[in-house]
């Protein structure tokens, strides 16, 4: 699984009720989370700056993009928008977009921002530079 700092912030704080812990603390916590292998949690930061805790074993950035490439050719337009990534990976919006952006960095998506949105469809560019004119 995958979830933002905030949101582990919140919810292990909710669960403790009283003597809650500082956002520095958990910043900290999860930061030696990385150098204890048997946990297999990981602290990444996107090039954005949001930073989410990850379950290193279950978080494979290119099979994610991967999937994002089929959805957006399964999908009634052909694209995603993050809204549509976030119900269909079931994960926050925030979380679909860094994903979308991600797939788009490795070459398997590309977008089209517009004033109303921003979709992203498959990358079919290398495709076309393999045809023969």
């Amino acid at each position: 699984g995958i979830m933002t700092l905030t949101d582990v912030y919140c919810l292990y704080n909710r669960a403790r009720g009283t003597n809650l812990i500082s956002p520095q603390d958990l910043l900290t916590a999860v930061e030696c989370m990385d150098k204890i292998s048997t946990l297999n949690l990981k602290l990444k930061t996107f090039p954005s700056g949001l930073k989410v805790v990850l379950q290193a074993n279950k978080y494979n950035e290119e099979e994610l993009a991967k999937r994002l490439q089929e959805m957006c050719l399964a999908a009634e337009h052909q694209s995603l928008t993050s809204l549509d990534a976030s119900r269909l990976l079931k994960m926050s919006a925030m979380l679909a977009q860094e994903a979308l952006l991600a797939a788009e960095r490795q070459g398997y998506l590309c977008r089209d921002a517009t004033l109303e949105t921003t979709r992203f469809y498959s990358n079919r560019f290398p495709e076309f530079a393999r045809m023969k004119w």
